[in-house]
Formats: C-alpha cells, sequence, structure tokens
C-alpha cells in the first residue's frame, strides 16, 4: 500500500485535536516514502494532511474539481495537481490512484466519499478498503449502522471485505502497514 488516499473536513475551524492527527498522519505517510491522494484544497484538514506529508517528503496528489476555484484553491503542497470537471470524476480518479483509502475526521463531503468508495468496492469495481479513523469515537454512530445494515441484510457482504476501523494511530499506522 503505497498509495494513500485520505478523505478529510475541508473545515478549517475544527478542534485542533484533528489537526494534531492529521499532521501526525501526513507526517507518517511522507517518512514512510508513500504517496498522499486527497482532494487537493488548500483548506480544512486536507491542508494540515498535505502540509505535513509534503514536508515529510511524501508525493501529494491534489484531485481538484474546476468549480471549486471559485470557493478555494488548490494547496501549494501538492507535487501534482489533477483538474477534474466535477466530483464524480475527483472521486473515480482518487480510486483509481489509490490502493487504500483512509477517512479522517469529516463532514457531508467525506461521507459522501466513503460511500461512493464502499458502493464500487460492493459492486465489484474495485477491492479498495477504507480505514476509518475513529478519532474520540467520530465514526461510532455510522459504524452502528453500518453494521444494521449488514445485519438486516441490506448490503451484498461484510462489512470486513470493504471496510476497518482504527481507533488509535498506532492502529492504523498498523493497518497500512501490516507484519509479514
Amino acid at each position: 500500500m503505497r498509495h494513500i488516499g485520505v478523505f478529510c473536513s475541508a473545515s478549517g475551524i475544527l478542534d485542533d485535536a484533528y489537526k494534531a492527527t492529521a499532521t501526525k498522519f501526513g507526517t507518517w505517510i511522507g517518512k514512510h516514502g508513500m504517496t498522499l491522494i486527497y482532494g487537493g484544497s488548500n483548506v480544512g484538514l486536507m491542508e494540515v494532511i498535505a502540509s505535513a506529508a509534503h514536508q515529510a517528503g511524501a508525493k501529494v496528489v491534489g484531485v481538484y474539481p474546476h468549480f471549486m476555484l471559485q470557493r478555494n484553491k488548490p494547496s501549494d503542497h501538492v507535487t501534482e495537481c489533477i483538474f477534474t470537471s466535477d466530483l464524480s470524476e475527483r472521486k473515480n480518479i482518487m480510486c483509481e490512484r489509490a490502493d487504500v483509502f483512509v477517512a479522517l475526521p469529516g463532514g457531508l463531503g467525506t461521507l459522501d466519499e466513503v460511500f461512493h468508495t464502499i458502493a464500487g468496492c460492493i459492486l465489484g469495481r474495485h477491492d479498495k478498503r477504507i480505514i476509518f479513523f475513529n478519532q474520540d469515537g467520530f465514526y461510532d454512530h455510522l459504524l452502528t449502522f453500518l453494521n444494521q445494515l449488514d445485519q438486516q441484510h441490506f448490503t451484498r457482504c461484510p462489512q470486513d471485505k470493504y471496510c476497518a476501523v482504527a481507533n488509535t494511530l498506532d492502529e492504523l499506522f498498523a493497518l497500512l502497514l501490516p507484519t509479514p
């Protein structure tokens, strides 16, 4: 797993604990010679992780829809910026380029990316899993709901086929660099 796709918040008014985690994760990506693939924006956790990864030596690929230029700009920390026509193309390109995804805390855009990726996996379009970084229980309710979908047979495959959960950075790193 050399290419890590990250879904996360574009909000700039988050608790510092989320920013600290994004910084540590971005630094880890760079120190392990990996590539960060993310939404490309210069705001929120997206900018925090890109900056940390870039400073630690990672290749940083931003996938950025043209229409978003009216709201904010692509990060100065990207080493490659791929412009797309819309959000659907952005998600598809990220899915093509990443080996695995990590969902850091985020809002509706993050959930859109998560569900797009999960649906693609369930429907056999790819075999890429999402690791939910469940910082301070951030994803507890969503994970309970996904379990309910499985238990009531609303999904075609068990959760462990398309996702995993990490509650700490050490757990996340262990999932990304499994021991042989």
